[in-house]
């Protein structure tokens, strides 16, 4: 899942990022709410701080509202008050989480707005089971192990069965915009993928490369 977070608290924010890309995430950050504006494209959730340079949160939640109303969005936060939370949630905030964090109940709250939203849990192709949420890939009984970029790669392409992608495509929408890979980051990944799921007993090459454009996954009946 890619996440976006916005927070100007940068060792925190470092905390944060190290922890959920260690949960199998991708992870972008922003340092203001301009810069978090500009990197919603490919995110699935925000995490955002009350207090930012150039903003508040809740102004930046109605920005974050109008350019993408199915966001889920979490505050964090180092404000207790009780208003300021109530406020929060009635603006549309999904929860409000107080610092110092657990990381535990992050991760937990994290997985429990995306079920809400209907975030898939598996996404599954014949005996391809992704489930996202535990950054888990299993083919009939046998577990993948995937890098985190693998990972990503792999449900951007299997949520979206039969799409083509161009590799600039696949960089920004798996690894976000401020990524620094190059397209051939893309072909060595996809390399690695289907070598792993034959491994694991593939007979199915679920990557199509589509000769002078990209890649394509290759729909299953489940």
């Amino acid at each position: 899942m890619n996440i976006l977070i916005i927070e100007d608290d940068a060792p925190h924010r470092q905390l944060l990022k190290l922890f959920l890309e260690q949960q199998g995430h991708t992870v972008r950050e922003a340092d203001s709410g301009n810069t978090g504006l500009e990197r919603l494209d490919a995110c699935d959730l925000v995490l955002l701080d009350v207090q930012l340079p150039d903003t508040d949160g809740f102004s930046l939640l109605a920005q974050l509202r109008q350019q993408r109303s199915e966001l889920p969005a979490l505050f964090i936060s180092n404000v207790s008050d009780p208003e300021i939370r109530i406020r929060a949630l009635e603006l549309g905030a999904d929860d409000y989480l107080i610092k110092p964090l657990d990381l535990r109940e992050l991760s937990a709250r994290i997985q429990s707005v995306m079920r809400r939203y209907g975030f898939k849990q598996e996404i599954r192709h014949g005996p391809l089971v992704i489930r996202p949420l535990t950054h888990e890939v299993w083919y009939g009984k046998t577990p993948v192990d995937l890098l985190n970029q693998e990972f990503a790669l792999l449900v951007t392409l299997a949520r979206h069965p039969e799409r083509v992608w161009t590799r600039q495509e696949l960089l920004e929408r798996a690894w976000g915009t401020d990524y620094m890979g190059t397209e051939r980051t893309v072909d060595v990944r996809v390399s690695n993928l289907r070598k792993k799921l034959q491994l694991a007993g593939s007979a199915t090459d679920y990557i199509r490369s589509i000769r002078g454009v990209g890649y394509c996954f290759r729909a299953q009946s489940v």
